[in-house]
């Protein structure tokens, strides 16, 4: 990396890497920043993501598999 800025036209290089990785930072963070605000709809996007790949599962599923794999279910009556 030294040689690559430090050879003729290294300081345009280093300032041109430098303002793609402030971009970078700065849609990352306006990505995350409407995320962390919309828990909700962050929750329903994933659920979605997961119906997509099948993934999902009732929780009567989910008992039916934790038995299958030998775990213990205790019912609480709830």
């Amino acid at each position: 990396m030294l040689m690559k800025y430090t050879a003729k036209g290294g300081m345009y290089q280093f300032e041109y890497d430098l303002a793609v990785l402030n971009e970078m930072q700065d849609q990352v963070r306006e990505a995350s920043g409407k995320a962390n605000k919309d828990g909700k709809s962050m929750m329903e996007r994933v659920k979605q993501r997961r119906h997509k790949a099948g993934q999902e599962l009732s929780g009567n599923e989910v008992v039916e598999l934790l038995k299958q794999r030998g775990i213990p279910v205790v019912n609480t009556g709830e």
